[in-house]
């Protein structure tokens, strides 16, 4: 009985930890770089120069964001870098 006492606990700690890595999810990272927003997609454009300090940065009148969260998706605007 001494060992019930010990044994189920134990065991009850072990399987919440290994649900709590079973149930995690992951999701791709986002990807760092310039990018523009076009209709349905973010396309990559690293001929994009980004000179002149804290203006919004632009290539052929698109804005240019720093990262690419999913294939449609384009996210945190780039800035101009010194």
């Amino acid at each position: 009985m001494k060992k019930m006492k010990f044994i189920l606990p134990v065991g009850a700690f072990i399987l919440a930890a290994g649900m709590a890595f079973a149930s995690a999810t992951f999701s791709e990272p986002a990807l760092t770089g310039k990018f523009i927003q076009l209709e349905g997609e973010c396309r990559a454009v690293p001929e994009a120069e980004c000179n002149d300090l804290g203006q919004t940065c632009t290539y052929q009148s698109q804005t240019v964001y720093a990262m690419k969260v999913s294939a449609t998706e384009c996210s945190v605007e780039r800035k101009h870098q010194p």
